[in-house]
């Protein structure tokens, strides 16, 4: 016999694995607004995907919204003191630095820093090998700005099937 829920996991996390997204964009967003963090740097520590964070940050649409629960889970999971913590842990930049190589092939730093909302001078230590650590929080930063800017172009894949449907269309 299933142990019956608590009042709160009743009202937003019915048994079908989905909840109502509104208590959950609520915290995402305020979370968003006290730590200084992009949404995007915020769904990336919560291990969101990016349309996962879009659509947190964004207004509420029409009808019911859900979201899934494990996302819901993490969002709420997320607090002042981890993004703190995470700012106090040191990591190697070689992933960041990576993502940032392949980012200023298509974006200048400058741009990249002010959509991201970071400084120009850490982009820079870390893109041109100054540091060879830096915070997990920045990492983080630079990795959802990463997901951001390069879903953003086009793929051999994407290009493929834009030429198809314009082709079909002709």
């Amino acid at each position: 016999m299933k142990p019956a829920p608590s009042p709160a996991q009743s009202e937003h996390m019915p048994d079908d694995g989905w909840v109502l997204i509104a208590p959950f964009r609520a915290h995402f967003q305020r979370t968003c607004e006290a730590s200084g963090l992009t949404p995007f740097a915020l769904g990336q520590i919560c291990g969101l995907p990016v349309a996962t964070a879009r659509r947190l940050a964004g207004p509420p649409r029409a009808g019911k919204e859900r979201l899934r629960r494990q996302d819901a889970q993490a969002v709420y999971g997320i607090s002042a003191q981890s993004i703190r913590a995470m700012a106090r842990e040191r990591v190697d930049c070689t992933r960041a630095r990576r993502r940032l190589a392949r980012m200023t092939q298509l974006v200048p730093l400058a741009e990249l820093a002010l959509l991201g909302c970071l400084r120009v001078a850490d982009l820079q230590a870390v893109a041109d090998g100054r540091w060879e650590t830096c915070s997990r929080l920045l990492e983080v930063q630079i990795l959802a700005l990463a997901d951001v800017v390069l879903e953003s172009q086009p793929t051999p894949t994407r290009l493929r099937s834009t030429h198809r449907t314009a082709s079909q269309a002709a």
